[in-house]
């Protein structure tokens, strides 16, 4: 089942995306099971949408996070400039 925070989320990642491209690279952490993620990323997502296998005991923990959605936003130069959830 996709997560409905993260439904609900699309509007605003789309226009923020778009916004700060240049600048920042989005990249949101889905700890769904494989089938719906792979649903959900068939969605008009324009930011890079990854898969966490190990949900949320691998990258998730990693970058304590502590919400839904969850995203890294990385800046041009390889560095991670924020961590966003909800």
């Amino acid at each position: 089942r996709v997560c409905e925070h993260c439904i609900e989320s699309l509007p605003e990642m789309e226009i923020l995306s778009d916004m700060w491209k240049e600048k920042i690279t989005f990249i949101g952490i889905n700890i769904d099971d494989e089938k719906s993620w792979k649903k959900f990323s068939q969605k008009n997502i324009k930011w890079i949408n990854l898969n966490d296998p190990k949900e949320a005991f691998g990258l998730y923990i990693r970058y304590k996070a502590n919400g839904i959605p969850f995203y890294v936003l990385v800046t041009p130069d390889g560095r991670i400039s924020d961590i966003c959830h909800g």
